[in-house]
């Protein structure tokens, strides 16, 4: 996986985007589109949280994104309130 940066920078590690998630710490992410295509990856590799976007329509890069990064705050709230 990608590099590491302490908490509260961002960065890039072998490709990767480095940035902080809140209070749950930093993850990585790599974002990529064209005309025709648009991929998201996020992690927070501490927690085993992670998302996997991809979509036939480059248009909806900001909000694969998005939608990315909602669903792994989700998550992480969910891995945080779990006993």
């Amino acid at each position: 996986m990608g590099g590491s940066q302490p908490p509260g920078r961002k960065g890039t590690g072998l490709g990767w985007g480095v940035a902080e998630f809140g209070a749950f710490g930093h993850g990585v992410f790599h974002t990529g589109a064209t005309s025709t295509y648009a991929a998201t990856a996020m992690f927070l590799v501490h927690d085993g949280i992670g998302f996997i976007g991809l979509t036939n329509c480059g248009q909806l890069a900001g909000a694969i994104d998005g939608l990315g990064g909602a669903v792994v705050t989700f998550l992480a709230h969910r891995a945080k309130a779990a006993p």
